[in-house]
C-alpha cells in the first residue's frame, strides 16, 4: 500500500477516536443514556456500537486477529450483558444497554480501540491479500466473533466478500461518521 494512502487511513481513525470523548463531555449524562430523538438509539449505545463494530470488523473480518473486546475483558468492564455489536437489537435492548453501560469504561474502551485499530492498520503494507476471504470463511469468523446472531452473520458475510481490504478499512470510518452525523446536529460543533 502506498505510504500516503496508509497515512490517510491512519489519520481517519485517529480523528474519529479523538472526537468521541469531547463529544461525550459536551452532553449531560441523561442525554447520553436516553433517546433524544425517539427513532434514534441513545448516544451511549451509538458510541458503544461504533467501537464494537470497529473492533470486530478490523480484528475478525479484515486481519483475522482476536478482538480487544474479548482479549481484554471489555464486556465485564463496560458492565453490559451482550457481546453482539447491536445490529438487530430491539428498542428495549438498546435502551437497556445505554442505561447500564459504564460511561467511564466506554471512554477507556474508545482509547483501547483507537490503539488496537492503529496497530492493526500498521499491518496493511505487509498484508498478504488485497481482498477479503470468501463469504463462507468470513461467516465462520463472524460466528466465532460472537458479534452477530447467526442469521445476521450469514447476511453480513455475503455483503463483505470479496471486497478490497482498503475499502473495508475506510468503510468502518464511514460507518462511525454516519452514526455521529445522526447526533452532531444536537450539540454545538466540536
Amino acid at each position: 500500500m502506498q505510504p500516503e494512502k496508509m497515512e490517510m487511513i491512519k489519520s481517519a481513525y485517529e480523528v474519529v477516536h479523538d472526537r468521541i470523548v469531547p463529544f461525550m463531555q459536551k452532553m449531560e449524562e441523561d442525554k447520553i443514556r436516553k433517546r433524544i430523538i425517539p427513532l434514534m438509539n441513545p448516544v451511549a449505545w451509538m458510541i458503544w456500537h461504533v467501537l464494537r463494530v470497529e473492533d470486530m470488523f478490523l480484528s475478525n473480518v479484515v486481519f483475522r486477529k482476536e478482538q480487544a473486546f474479548h482479549k481484554d475483558g471489555w464486556q465485564e468492564r463496560l458492565g453490559i450483558r451482550t457481546a453482539h455489536v447491536g445490529t438487530g437489537m430491539s428498542t428495549k435492548e438498546a435502551d437497556e444497554l445505554a442505561g447500564e453501560i459504564d460511561l467511564n469504561a466506554l471512554k477507556e474502551y474508545n482509547l483501547a480501540i483507537r490503539e488496537h485499530s492503529i496497530n492493526l492498520i500498521r499491518l496493511l503494507p505487509e498484508w498478504p491479500s488485497n481482498e477479503l476471504d470468501d463469504a463462507q470463511e468470513i461467516e465462520k469468523r463472524l460466528l466465532a466473533s460472537d458479534a452477530f446472531p447467526t442469521e445476521v452473520a450469514k447476511e453480513r458475510s455475503i455483503a463483505y466478500a470479496p471486497t478490497p481490504v482498503s475499502t473495508c478499512v475506510l468503510g468502518v470510518v464511514n460507518h462511525t461518521y454516519m452514526h455521529f452525523g445522526q447526533y452532531l446536529v444536537l450539540i454545538k460543533p466540536l
